[in-house]
């Protein structure tokens, strides 16, 4: 039981989970099948056909709940890569440097400039561009108004 388990586990991380969920249909199935092929035609009684069942519905039971786990781990791995990807945008300063991101930088300027207008002041904003060239000088500066 455990073997067919862990091979349930990994088609789920491995494969998307319409696959997994493929297999867990096939694993379900193709146990039934193969306890119905091993006693066909044996004379059995009721206590030998429930103990079958119950170790059926045990096996197909533990394969559901593997695959419900890992479908839900999936989903939240999904969830927080998401997330991870918003803190990012919504970062104000670079973890590296602690200079403020574009993006926050851009949002102070407006706010800059709103107070200006309101003033009726008059003002400018110069964007420069830093590039990272390995061949060539360190920095390299394109700016533009």
């Amino acid at each position: 039981m455990a073997g067919s388990l862990l091979v349930i586990g990994l088609i789920n991380v491995i494969f998307r989970p319409m696959a997994g969920f493929a297999a867990l249909i096939a694993y379900v199935l193709g146990l039934a099948f193969y306890n119905i092929a091993a006693n066909w035609g044996k004379t059995v009684d009721v206590w030998f056909q429930w103990e079958k069942l119950v170790v059926q519905l045990i096996y197909s039971l533990g394969a559901t709940a593997v695959w419900l786990l890992i479908y839900h781990i999936n989903q939240l791995r999904e969830r927080l890569l998401a997330l991870q990807k918003e803190v990012e945008s919504l970062r104000k300063l670079e973890p590296v440097t602690g200079v403020l991101t574009f993006a926050e930088f851009m949002e102070r300027a407006k706010l800059l400039f709103s107070g200006m207008k309101r003033r009726k002041e008059t003002g400018y904003y110069i964007i420069c561009e830093l590039h990272m060239d390995k061949q060539g000088p360190p920095i390299q500066k394109a700016c533009r108004l």
